[in-house]
């Protein structure tokens, strides 16, 4: 198994890497990117405030002009696991309504019920049950539908 500073090792060596030899592609997103995969890295190792270093430049450039719904919601998620794991709860729902937000105008689904899940780990977190227990459910309830219509679109290509 790979420790994590192998894997920084191996991931800052591929951003030295687009750096020298990609001059036509958009080195802010590769970087970003690369980032970003690091902090999800720290957070699995519950390396909190590792994974917040990691994720400084992401949240920099998070409102640049051009940026996709997609790529910002990406950064959200896991900005709002980094800051869960770090106790910051204030900011983790600011992220977290936030790629709610972004998700319902483009009915993404799956990124709602991440972002009710994150919301739900907030509110109980800061003891309010509540609140929790209004996002569990609606966790819950999205996911089901995300799965569901999975399972059917699985069953009409099996057909």
């Amino acid at each position: 198994m790979w420790n994590f500073e192998h894997l920084i090792v191996v991931d800052n060596s591929l951003h030295a890497a687009i750096e020298k030899f990609d001059t036509t592609s958009n080195l802010v997103w590769h970087k970003t990117q690369i980032l970003r995969n690091l902090a999800g890295i720290a957070i699995k190792c519950e390396q909190w405030d590792e994974a917040l270093g990691f994720l400084q430049f992401p949240f920099d450039v998070l409102d640049d002009e051009g940026n996709l719904p997609q790529y910002i919601i990406d950064t959200l998620i896991v900005g709002a696991d980094a800051l869960i794991g770090a106790k910051r709860y204030n900011r983790a729902a600011e992220f977290a309504n936030r790629t709610l937000k972004i998700s319902k105008e483009s009915n993404d689904l799956q990124n709602q019920y991440i972002a009710h899940k994150q919301l739900a780990a907030i509110a109980e977190n800061q003891g309010d049950f509540k609140a929790a227990f209004i996002h569990h459910k609606e966790f819950h309830s999205l996911k089901e539908q995300v799965f569901n219509t999975e399972s059917d679109q699985r069953n009409k290509n099996m057909i």
